[in-house]
């Protein structure tokens, strides 16, 4: 797979990868674009429009035979780091939860940089139903993020996490339907998993050590309580104790 830069005669293949994707190709001439290729076939694009601050990220787009082998990502990869140390932002109805998990934010319209209002994507009608999401310049200082971090993507991985603590499996059905719904991945689904599996595995494993710590020893261990837990328990309310 071969990426470089967009060149003018490459214009009607990668307007007709947009269309496929369903996203629009007005404005592609005011920006620097990159194409992904192989066997002389146009298999990804992403295209970037540039301020003297910012860096707008637009026409993502990867052929359907194509997916699966990470060319978004390195698309993505190669359009970040040619925006050098500008702040980044892109309009997405689609990709926003992998665009979180890249380092970007959901943006308020007050947080828009003041030079990216003329670029294509941001300016006139052409992305205007699009939310925004912005991913702060390297080394920038402390940006005002949005008041609440706890998107739909981020509520559902912790739902998911916590119906694995509590082992409840129809929360666990009803949430995973959810955050797949949302576009989230079933690697990070899986993250959410394991997390709540270490939660739930934290209080066996403690007990589990003390069990051999007492086992090893050859003399008495002191420290030992004066009772059980389940003397803390009216001997009317539970039927294990004789």
């Amino acid at each position: 797979m071969n990426i470089r830069l967009r060149q003018p005669e490459d214009m009607d293949s990668v307007r007709a990868l947009l269309e496929a994707a369903d996203l629009p190709s007005m404005g592609l001439e005011r920006t620097e674009g990159w194409v992904a290729e192989e066997n002389g076939r146009l298999l990804g694009h992403v295209a970037l429009e540039l301020t003297a601050d910012a860096a707008v990220l637009r026409s993502l787009a990867v052929a359907p035979s194509a997916q699966g082998r990470g060319l978004a990502r390195r698309l993505m990869d190669l359009a970040e780091s040619e925006a050098g140390h500008r702040t980044l932002l892109l309009k997405t109805r689609t990709i926003g939860p992998w665009a979180e998990r890249r380092g970007y934010f959901r943006a308020n319209p007050d947080q828009i940089p003041e030079s990216v209002k003329g670029t294509t994507e941001f300016e006139g009608s052409l992305c205007s139903g699009y939310p925004a999401y912005i991913k702060p310049a390297a080394g920038a200082g402390p940006v005002a993020v949005p008041g609440c971090l706890m998107t739909p993507a981020i509520t559902e991985l912790a739902a998911i996490s916590a119906a694995m603590a509590a082992n409840c499996e129809p929360c666990f059905k009803f949430h995973f339907d959810k955050a797949r719904k949302l576009g989230v991945s079933r690697e990070d689904i899986r993250a959410a998993v394991n997390v709540g599996l270490s939660v739930k595995s934290a209080p066996h494993r403690k007990v589990v050590e003390t069990a051999e710590r007492y086992l090893a020893s050859t003399e008495p261990l002191e420290g030992a309580p004066s009772s059980c837990c389940a003397s803390a328990v009216p001997k009317d309310d539970c039927g294990c104790r004789g």
